[in-house]
């Protein structure tokens, strides 16, 4: 995910919709020269109540040109 602007503003709510997962499973990526952060202050939202995260919001320090990894490790249900 590309996050970019002309503008240089700062602390700017990211946002993305993903496909349900649970919150273990799910890590976002800040992707940079020196190769990728985690990023920890994310907000995992369950818009539907269904116990599944379905949304990210996270705060971008500076926009220019960030480059984002969402991962999403997906089980097998039937190996456990």
């Amino acid at each position: 995910m590309t996050i970019f602007s002309d503008f240089g503003y700062q602390n700017v709510q990211a946002f993305t919709k993903i496909t349900e997962a649970i919150k273990q499973n799910i890590q976002v990526y800040w992707l940079t020269d020196g190769g990728k952060k985690l990023v920890e202050n994310v907000d995992y939202i369950d818009t539907n109540n269904n116990g599944l995260v379905d949304e990210l919001r996270w705060v971008v320090p500076h926009l220019s040109n960030q480059t984002y990894e969402i991962s999403i490790t997906v089980l097998n249900p039937y190996t456990y």
